[in-house]
C-alpha cells in the first residue's frame, strides 16, 4: 500500500520563504506524427496504426466537469474500493510513446489516464499521473493536439514526496475564470531541515497561478504565503 502523508510536517516550520518553480519542465517534449484530418487519400498504414493510437490514448480518459481540486498526498493505489480520481486507469505500454519526453518512465512505476479537458482550439487537456520522485505521485496536465499527435505544453499540478526529513507537497486547483480562461492555482510547500538532529525545520510556502494562453501556460501571478 503507498500512502503518502507528509503535510504534518509543514506546522514544525521556523521560517517562511517564497520559493516558485516552474510550471512545467525544462525539457521540451517530443512528437508524435499521426494522420492529419484529411479526406482526399487513406493514409499510410503506419500513419493510420499512430492515428489509432491517439484515439485510444483519448479514450482511456473520462471527461470531468471543473472546478478539480488535485493532491496526491494521500494515493492509495492497492485499494479495492471505487477507484478516485487520482488513481485513474493504467495507459498500457504501447501507447506511451505517444507522451515523448513529457512523461519520464520509471520501472515498477505505471502512468496512468485521470481526466481529459476540453481546451480552445480544439486542443485537449490531458491529466495524468506518472513516476515522480519515488513513486507514480506527480499529476501533469498535458495538452494534446489530437490531429498532429503533438504534446504542446505540460504543467505539473500536483506531486508528493518525503525523505529524511524533507517534504514537498504540490497541490492545484483547476478552474475558468469569468471568460472561460483555464485557470490552474498551484499551493506548493517544501520542508527541510536545518540540522542532523531534525529538530528545526524550514519551509518554503507559495501560490502560482496558471492561464492558458495560445495552448501554452503563462503564469499569472505568484506570491509567498505570509
Amino acid at each position: 500500500m503507498l500512502t503518502l502523508r507528509y503535510a504534518a510536517l509543514l506546522p514544525l516550520a521556523l521560517t517562511t520563504l517564497g520559493v516558485f518553480t516552474s510550471c512545467q519542465d525544462n525539457t521540451a517534449p517530443a512528437s508524435v506524427m499521426v494522420s492529419p484530418a484529411a479526406e482526399a487519400a487513406a493514409p499510410a498504414p503506419e500513419i493510420a496504426a499512430s492515428y489509432s493510437s491517439v484515439q485510444q490514448l483519448l479514450a482511456l480518459y473520462p471527461v470531468y466537469p471543473l472546478p478539480l481540486r488535485l493532491s496526491t498526498t494521500e494515493l492509495d493505489e492497492n485499494s479495492t474500493s471505487k477507484p478516485t480520481l487520482v488513481q485513474g486507469r493504467p495507459v498500457p505500454e504501447p501507447l506511451l510513446a505517444l507522451f515523448g519526453q513529457a512523461v519520464q518512465q520509471s520501472e515498477g512505476n505505471g502512468v496512468f489516464a485521470l481526466a481529459r479537458l476540453d481546451l480552445p482550439d480544439r486542443k485537449v487537456g490531458l491529466l495524468t499521473r506518472m513516476p515522480g520522485e519515488y513513486a507514480s505521485t506527480r499529476i501533469k496536465l498535458l495538452v494534446l493536439d489530437p490531429p498532429s499527435g503533438r504534446i504542446l505544453d505540460e504543467c505539473e499540478v500536483a506531486e508528493t514526496f518525503g525523505d529524511a526529513g524533507d517534504a514537498y507537497i504540490r497541490t492545484s486547483t483547476i478552474s475558468r475564470d469569468a471568460k472561460k480562461q483555464l485557470l490552474i492555482t498551484i499551493d506548493q510547500q517544501h520542508c527541510s531541515p536545518t540540522d542532523s538532529t531534525m529538530e528545526h525545520i524550514t519551509c518554503s510556502d507559495s501560490v502560482l497561478t496558471y492561464q492558458l494562453r495560445d495552448s501554452h501556460f503563462q503564469v499569472m501571478r505568484r506570491r509567498a504565503k505570509p
